[in-house]
């Protein structure tokens, strides 16, 4: 994923700017952030970016007057090792001004790359920005295909055949020219299977153990995981004793979990876990309320702190959402893992989550159904039991 940052006050070139990027061919892979003043410039620049597209006349703050000297004050200040900001790997300097830009030229360019003639009429400028950015974009993915094997293991959930597992594969492979993709399936396993605790304990011992063995034989290249539903009730169990920070990135989605089960084993043996929750995923309430052994921290989260190594993040949708469209430009997985598995970018927190009228009589009620779980479970087996012995 390659990161850009626009400082400008302009609102026409930023839409310009904007509008250009979601043109490219390649926009799915670049990550743009904009901002309108050097003060705010200076927070963002505390994160690492890869192109930073500067202004020649910014204001210091929101709102107040443009002055080219705040703009050369931070490139001075994001080229001093002294100071906390991160200098990008490629500077463009833009101005409409053109007495400005032979002005500040040659002060601009003893810490930016480029200077461009920025003037919103003009399509020379932006041309030259759409070679730049190409240019840098293909130059990440190279280095990103030399420099590491990296391994993709995905496991998807009962009642599918996971094609998406093909799809994450494909994209992933643009990254790292020796990507090894192992999608593991096991066929199409039934809802009644899944319900009853031995049969689905004795088909995630089956799938954990094929797990641990891809693991086991890869364990000098980078492993990323990514699971779905069932599957992540496969990759609990397949890392119970894994090494310490063994997978790269372990990525659950849709789990069935109870959310308050302890995943430390999980999260001791990657160097980052992102638990995916869907808002709406009323397949896991279900889960929850109905299924022994089973719970909805794909819907509510585990119940445990974001840290380092741990994020849970919430979307609104089902338990499908993160194999379909995000928006008119980008599937979910294209959004949001592949900057994760491609580039080890650290996930960005995300919580559409709002309160809603009615919300503590559904949580009750999810909560009071939760508890006589057993005695449901327990009434079914004595009712089948009582027709078995009736029939004989």
């Amino acid at each position: 994923m390659l990161k850009i940052l626009l400082v400008d006050d302009s609102l026409a070139r930023t839409e310009l700017i904007k509008n250009t990027l979601d043109s490219l061919d390649d926009s799915k892979h670049l990550k743009f952030v904009s901002c309108d003043s050097a003060d705010s410039a200076r927070e963002l620049l505390t994160d690492e970016f890869d192109l930073l597209i500067l202004d020649i006349l910014i204001p210091k703050k929101s709102k107040s007057t443009p002055q080219s000297l705040h703009s050369v004050n931070l490139l001075s200040d994001i080229n001093n090792p002294r100071k906390p900001y991160i200098r990008p790997r490629l500077t463009i300097g833009l101005t409409a001004d053109i007495a400005e830009l032979k002005t500040y030229k040659a002060s601009f360019l003893e810490h930016a790359s480029i200077v461009l003639d920025g003037q919103v009429n003009s399509q020379d400028w932006i041309e030259n920005l759409k070679i730049q950015i190409t240019s840098l974009l293909a130059t990440q993915q190279k280095k990103s295909q030399v420099h590491t094997d990296k391994i993709l293991v995905s496991i998807h959930g009962i009642r599918t055949y996971g094609q998406w597992q093909y799809n994450l594969s494909k994209e992933m492979k643009k990254y790292s020219r020796n990507l090894e993709s192992y999608e593991v399936k096991y066929g199409f396993f039934d809802i009644l299977s899944f319900s009853v605790p031995w049969l689905r304990n004795r088909k995630i011992k089956q799938i954990s153990a094929r797990v641990e063995s891809i693991l086991a034989g890869n364990a000098d290249k980078k492993i990323f995981l990514v699971a779905h539903s069932f599957g992540t009730l496969i990759v609990s169990n397949a890392l119970r004793g894994a090494p310490k920070d063994s997978i790269e990135v372990v990525l659950l989605c849709g789990s069935p979990i109870s959310h308050g089960q302890d995943i430390d084993h999980i999260i001791s043996a990657s160097k980052m876990t992102v638990n995916e929750c869907g808002n709406r995923d009323f397949i896991l309430v279900l889960a929850r309320i109905l299924i022994m052994g089973l719970g909805d921290a794909g819907r509510i989260g585990f119940s445990r702190e974001n840290s380092s190594k741990f994020m849970n993040r919430f979307f609104s949708g089902g338990h499908s959402l993160y194999f379909r469209n995000y928006d008119a430009q980008y599937s979910f997985y294209e959004k949001f893992w592949l900057p994760i598995l491609t580039t080890n970018e650290r996930p960005e927190h995300f919580d559409s989550r709002k309160n809603y009228f009615g919300e503590d009589i559904v949580d009750i009620a999810i909560k009071a159904l939760t508890i006589l779980k057993p005695i449901f479970n327990a009434s079914l087996v004595a009712f089948l039991a009582y027709l078995l012995t009736t029939s004989v």
